[in-house]
Order: C-alpha cells, then sequence, then structure tokens
C-alpha cells in the first residue's frame, strides 16, 4: 500500500527488509509474494541487494515462477530494472519462462 501511494519510509523499509531476511521467512514466498516484494522495492526505488537476492534465490529453488502469471513475471522484471538490479540466472529464467507462455 505504501508503494502504491508513493509514501516513503526509511524506518518501515528498513524493518520491513530485514523482516524478509529473517531465517526461513522468504521461504513462506508464493509467486504472487516475490512479485509483489520485487515490485514494490522498484515502486519505492529501494536497492536493497540482499532482499533481491533472496527473492531470487527462493523463486529460483522453489521453481516459483512456473505458477506466475504474465502480470507478477513483469512485475519482478520491472521491480529489478527500476532499482538497477541485474540477477541474471533469475532473468534468464524469467525470459525462459515467457517463451513457454
Amino acid at each position: 500500500a505504501f508503494a502504491t501511494l508513493g509514501i516513503q519510509s526509511e524506518p518501515l523499509m528498513a524493518t520491513l527488509t530485514e523482516r524478509v531476511l529473517e531465517d526461513g521467512f522468504v521461504a513462506t514466498f508464493n509467486a504472487q509474494d516475490v512479485a509483489n516484494v520485487a515490485w514494490a522495492l522498484g515502486k519505492l526505488g529501494v536497492r536493497d541487494l540482499r532482499v533481491l537476492e533472496a527473492l531470487a534465490d527462493h523463486a529460483l529453488k522453489a521453481d516459483l515462477l512456473a505458477s506466475c502469471k504474465a502480470q507478477e513475471l513483469g512485475n519482478i522484471l520491472w521491480g529489478y530494472a527500476k532499482v538497477g538490479a541485474c540477477h541474471r540466472p533469475l532473468m534468464e529464467a524469467v525470459a525462459e519462462e515467457m517463451l513457454r507462455g
């Protein structure tokens, strides 16, 4: 909601990103969760490479991309691109998934 409204709160973002990084938390994410967090980081311009790495690793290990809708794949790509982050294995996997259609 904060991202949609464009409201930035550094203390809130720090707390949320730390929560994502807590042991086992990101492992509970489904495809939509990964897409939403990537999109929100991009929308707010939060370039936390630790969180982006955790999202990418989880999406790849849990094979979440196969269950992503086209919008979710787009949101993942957009979020990473918006903050200038490139996780090559994730980008390649998203491209493959998009080609499968």
